[in-house]
């Protein structure tokens, strides 16, 4: 149990899957056998139930050195690095299976010495260790919050502007930006702390192009439960003006981001919103 934010994390859980990487999927099955597991460990006075989970997250992870039938799995734990040259005299082709993303900057340096040693070229000393990530280089964090907070545009309120702080960085100014400069852009989405500046952010600087792009990935509107059938409408209204959508592809959009959440997650949030 790892606290986060507001939620609390469970996992991981791991199943063998054999069927096609293109159809894996979650069953409420699947997540109560996680939580009768869980249940059982830590013998809770109140045990675990479907009620309490507010979103999943699954995918497929790399599997390690297995003989059929064993019981204590192993997965794998470092990425993979196919030099197809080395491997079947494919030249210039390289393929990098990665297995988490906080190796993704290692696993990439080594992936470039191993571009510029096929070019038969000398490979520089790596910057990534010393090279904060965009927006990084904020020193201590604390410090750096005070500072924004004490210049906070009117209009974008301290929850939703610490939310930027955290995600954004020292980038938070481009964000900003667009909330002091388009008409409605502080107003919050929803029941969250996003505000439309960063639905606005995340397309024209992001490279954000699905709704999930920004619900999922750019922003907090729906990373730790269903942001809920109004936030997914404004947030894809957004969007359509913006990327151009006509209606068939924005209610396509909501659909599918409606379809990465639990059904029974869904369910819950619309029959509360019926009740209200």
């Amino acid at each position: 149990m790892v606290p986060w934010r507001e939620y609390t994390l469970l996992g991981v859980w791991h199943v063998v899957y054999k069927g096609n990487p293109d159809e894996v999927q979650l069953t409420e099955e699947e997540v109560q056998q996680f939580l009768d597991e869980f249940n059982s460990s830590y013998g809770l006075s109140e045990p675990l139930g479907l009620k309490d989970v507010s979103t999943w997250n699954f995918g497929l992870t790399l599997f390690g050195e297995n003989n059929d039938g064993a019981e204590d799995l192993s997965y794998g734990k470092q990425s993979r690095i196919l030099d197809h040259a080395r491997d079947d005299g494919t030249e210039g082709l390289i393929t990098v299976v990665g297995v988490r993303y906080t190796m993704g900057r290692g696993t990439a340096r080594q992936v470039v010495d191993l571009v510029l040693k096929n070019l038969g070229r000398s490979a520089p000393k790596s910057r990534t260790a010393d090279t904060p990530l965009k927006g990084g280089d904020i020193g201590p964090f604390d410090d750096f919050v005070d500072g924004a907070m004490a210049n906070r545009p009117e209009g974008v309120g301290p929850e939703s502007m610490y939310a930027i702080l955290r995600n954004h960085g020292t980038d938070y100014r481009s964000v900003v930006e667009y909330a002091c400069r388009l008409p409605g852009a502080t107003n919050v989405i929803g029941a969250s702390n996003t505000i439309e500046a960063e639905v606005i952010h995340a397309v024209r600087d992001e490279m954000a192009c699905k709704l999930t792009d920004v619900v999922l990935r750019r922003t907090d509107l729906g990373t730790g439960e269903y942001p809920g059938e109004d936030a997914l409408s404004r947030c894809a209204d957004i969007m359509a003006a913006e990327l151009g959508w006509n209606e068939a592809r924005r209610m396509r959009e909501i659909a599918e981001t409606r379809a990465f959440y639990p059904p029974f997650v869904v369910r819950r949030a619309r029959e509360a919103s019926a009740h209200a």
